[in-house]
């Protein structure tokens, strides 16, 4: 597969996101967002992000993908206009696309989750 149809395939992939919400994923607890580089391989920067979240994190990556928002580089681009607001895809820093996959088992008590959007633990 070429590195346009790996990038298309993220895109429309978080597009059902957008639409249709946790339900895209529906027997996942929780969700990953990963971070892609050109060619569409993971840059290993992910962030947890809670059923409740996943649509809002979907709209805010198609966004950026489609170049309507920017990513904050540090804290100081956070508030300025065009800069998507501390979260999840900050977390995973301005990658040129971004996944998103499901979880289908809970986090551990010995090891807590907290979704990157939010801030809440993810139970």
């Amino acid at each position: 597969m070429s590195n346009e149809c790996t990038m298309a395939s993220a895109r429309e992939s978080m597009a059902g996101y957008v639409s249709n919400g946790a339900a895209y994923w529906p027997c996942a607890a929780y969700f990953t967002l990963i971070g892609l580089d050109g060619n569409g391989e993971s840059t290993g920067a992910a962030a947890d992000v809670c059923r409740a979240c996943v649509r809002e994190v979907a709209m805010d990556a198609v966004n950026v993908v489609d170049g309507v928002a920017r990513v904050p580089f540090t804290g100081s681009d956070l508030g300025k206009p065009g800069y998507l607001r501390d979260g999840a895809l900050a977390e995973c820093g301005p990658d040129p696309a971004y996944e998103m996959w499901g979880n289908s088992d809970l986090p551990g008590e010995d090891e807590p989750a907290y979704c990157a959007q939010c801030h809440t633990r993810i139970e």
